[in-house]
This record gives structure tokens, sequence and C-alpha cells, in this order.
């Protein structure tokens, strides 16, 4: 996986705009945010060569997971717990 920094970035840049042009409270959220992979936070890696070694199918049903994320068909839950 590969974490996309694009939607934290434009969400800090978005609340300083609110405060700099609408005096809008500038504090950080009371929750934690996150932004999952179907809202731009995050993507699979790139294969880098492995399609070749990889059987088809297995290809196809990882990418066809992605899409369901994507989509909203498949939610992955975070996992909140630190690594044993």
């Amino acid at each position: 996986t590969v974490a996309m920094w694009d939607p934290d970035l434009l969400y800090i840049i978005e609340e300083w705009w609110n405060h700099a042009t609408a005096g809008k409270s500038y504090n950080s959220p009371s929750t934690t945010t996150w932004f999952t992979m179907a809202e731009g936070g995050s993507d699979l890696a790139p294969l880098h060569g492995f399609e070749s070694t990889l059987p088809a199918d297995v290809i196809e049903q990882v990418m066809q997971a992605r899409q369901d994320i994507l989509d909203g068909k498949l939610v992955v839950q975070v996992n909140f717990e630190p690594p044993e």
C-alpha cells in the first residue's frame, strides 16, 4: 500500500483558508481524521515487473478488490491496534 497525502494536505489548506478568509476557528479536529483508499488516502503499490510472475487470476482479483474499494462495495476497516 502506498500512502497518498493529497487529501490530508488539502484538508489542512482548506482549514487554514477558511480561517484566513472567513475567520473560522483554526483548531485541530477533536476526532482522528482518516482518508481511506476510496477517498484518495492510499493506493496499491505498482507491481514493478511482477506481472510476469504472478498468476493472471490473482492480479485480476487484486485489481477487482481495489476497484470494489474505490466504488465503496468493499470497506476495509482501519486497525488502530499496535502491532505485536
